[in-house]
């Protein structure tokens, strides 16, 4: 009695274990329910299943089953099968509801079979079609909004997105609001502006208004300026909820307004001319900005211990130190613990990681490399490129700008950038072939040569998974590197796109070789028409383009020095400076955002936006 007990228990426990592992593993139980759910959802049961509850159903129900079940194979990969059914049941969509249902679903296969154009046609409701259930007008949007993005039309999917929101949860609210704004912000303020159109009062707010945080301000109150009359322009834009907390918590920051700065620099030893170039470019800022009152102190860091310049800082009574050049001299510095606002010129990654304080008065402005290879992933990702090709040399500056390069671009790619290092210039040649894979091939051809015992026509063929290449190498490396590119490349190949750092970019040569590429470069080197540039050219004619830069970083750090805390607590702050556009981040660094310049007749002449 027992044991049959046991079994009375056991048989339905067993039953139900039995029902969850069939669902486990993809099996689902047989559909009984009478009323046929949202096509807009996901499917839970196979095609077959679908089309038994057709046979039983009656009226319009009929095709609300069948075209569950055309989307239930096309989910499960029968796309034939489900392609047949959705083309049969065309004609039968009589009222707008199961029209644009039939449209939902043709343009779901379409989305999956990879022809976004033609699902964004599908997903073009007529007007005859306007009044249906929301649900269907949610995944409307859903799925524009997704083919846009992928489409790399930023501006498409943002609207997609404005359209979805009264269908949306106040959370999902919040964080569609924070899409939008995410994929409108690497567009410059021109292109921007460019997309506005009447009628379109939500979307023409959010492009203004990104289009207005993304230019160079003066300061605060011009910014300030500009948002209260976009305010009055667009009253109660959703775009209004990103500039309330951290515009109002910045404009309480108070300006710097030092009066006695302490200047650290190289000015004698190895190191001496490069402090010297940085020297002239912070006189010539202090000449040009004309801030009353104030007294620049330059100390060398060469001459003397890092402990007695602290002291010298104290008795000169500093209010703010600009400085040290060199990340040795930064280290020594930071142990000093001077309770001063600090601008370093280099990174203070070391410092910030050990410390972790974000919201301190410590801030670095420098000339790292790396800026130049997140900012060419950034745009490369923008103008749609394809598994790009990095082309770098095996040293220390090289494996920065790949890895930066590489982390940028897996942000919004699951795929790795293919990086090829050369190792010095009579490396070139053969690293472009390992690079486009043609020293494979070759190899391939040998092989099948020896193996046939015969002399083949054969033709060595270039990688064809590729369009375009990132090249870290100077200008003569550089003027080397792309006619090996040409010829190496298969005569049947799109040509690849050529994008370069400012290291492949020399000023006062002929650059014919270089016409077509594209390289990041800041702004002051492209300059020969500002009263700035035309007095450097007059005092230093033979200046390189080094000399120049590190001019360049001098100026600038005393023109945002005065921003630096208003900046930090306002990321869309930006001033343009000789360096680029510059913000501030969390942690206080200096970001500089360059310009793209392409080549052409020899010359960087064309500057397109990002």
């Amino acid at each position: 009695m027992k044991t049959m007990s046991s079994w009375r228990i056991l048989i339905p426990t067993l039953g139900l274990l039995l029902l969850a592992a069939c669902s486990s593993n993809g099996i689902a139980p047989k559909l009984v329910v009478q009323n046929p759910p949202s096509i807009t959802e996901l499917t839970q049961y196979d095609g077959a299943n679908y089309l038994e509850q057709a046979k039983t159903a009656q009226g319009s129900m009929v095709f609300d089953w069948q075209l569950l079940a055309a989307k239930a194979y096309i989910q499960n990969g029968q796309m034939g099968q489900g392609q047949q059914l959705l083309e049969s049941l065309y004609l039968k969509a009589q009222s707008p509801r199961q029209k644009a249902a039939w449209r939902l679903v043709a343009a779901y296969a379409a989305q999956l079979n990879q022809h976004p154009q033609q699902a964004i046609k599908w997903l073009q409701f007529p007007d005859s079609e306007r009044s249906l259930p929301a649900d269907y007008y949610k995944s409307d949007y859903q799925q524009l909004a997704q083919l846009y993005e992928a489409l790399h039309q930023p501006v498409n999917a943002a609207d997609a997105l404005i359209k979805l929101e009264p269908y949306l949860s106040q959370q999902q609210i919040d964080n569609n609001r924070h899409h939008i704004w995410q994929l409108l912000k690497p567009l410059s303020s021109f292109k921007l502006r460019s997309y506005e159109q009447p009628g379109q009062d939500t979307l023409n707010g959010y492009l203004e208004l990104i289009a207005i945080s993304n230019e160079p301000v003066k300061n605060p109150q011009q910014l300030l300026d500009r948002l209260n009359q976009w305010q009055q322009t667009y009253p109660n834009n959703p775009a209004a909820d990103f500039i309330q907390g951290n515009l109002s918590k910045a404009l309480k920051r108070s300006l710097y307004q030092p009066k006695k700065i302490a200047v650290l620099l190289p000015l004698s030893g190895h190191f001496a001319q490069s402090g010297q170039w940085v020297r002239d470019g912070l006189l010539a800022a202090y000449s040009d900005l004309d801030r009353a009152d104030v007294q620049l102190n330059f100390i060398d860091t060469n001459s003397q211990s890092m402990k007695a310049i602290g002291a010298k800082i104290n008795a000169l009574n500093s209010d703010f130190i600009i400085g040290p050049l060199l990340k040795s001299n930064i280290r020594e510095y930071a142990k000093l613990a001077i309770d001063k606002p600090w601008l370093a010129l280099n990174d203070l990654d070391e410092i910030n990681d050990a410390s972790d304080k974000n919201d301190s008065e410590h801030y670095s402005l420098s000339l790292e490399p790396e800026t130049q290879a997140t900012q060419a992933a950034i745009q490369m990702s923008n103008l749609g490129e394809r598994h790009p090709l990095l082309l770098v040399p095996d040293n220390d500056i090289g494996k920065r700008m790949a890895n930066s390069f590489s982390q940028t671009w897996q942000k919004n790619h699951q795929d790795m950038p293919d990086i090829t290092f050369y190792h010095g210039r009579d490396d070139l040649q053969k690293a472009v072939k390992r690079m486009l894979l043609t020293d494979q091939s070759a190899q391939r051809i040998h092989r099948l040569k020896a193996l046939l015992g015969q002399n083949l026509k054969t033709e060595v063929r270039s990688r064809r998974d590729a369009n375009s290449v990132y090249i870290v190498a100077n200008n003569i490396e550089t003027k080397l590197i792309v006619p090996f590119i040409s010829v190496t490349i298969s005569p049947f190949a799109q040509p690849l796109q050529l994008f370069g750092s400012s290291r492949s970019h020399q000023e006062g040569v002929n650059n014919n070789e270089l016409n077509g590429m594209s390289v990041t470069e800041m702004p002051w080197l492209l300059d020969k028409v500002s009263d700035n540039a035309q007095r450097f050219a007059t005092l230093w004619p033979h200046a390189t383009d080094t000399d120049k830069s590190l001019y360049a970083i001098g100026y600038d750090a005393y023109k945002v020095l005065p921003h630096l805390a208003q900046m930090r607590g306002f990321k869309d702050y930006h001033l343009q400076g000789l360096t680029g556009i510059l913000s501030v981040t969390d942690n206080g660094t200096v970001h500089r955002q360059l310009v793209w310049s392409r080549y052409q007749d020899g010359h960087l002449e064309s500057v397109y936006e990002q």
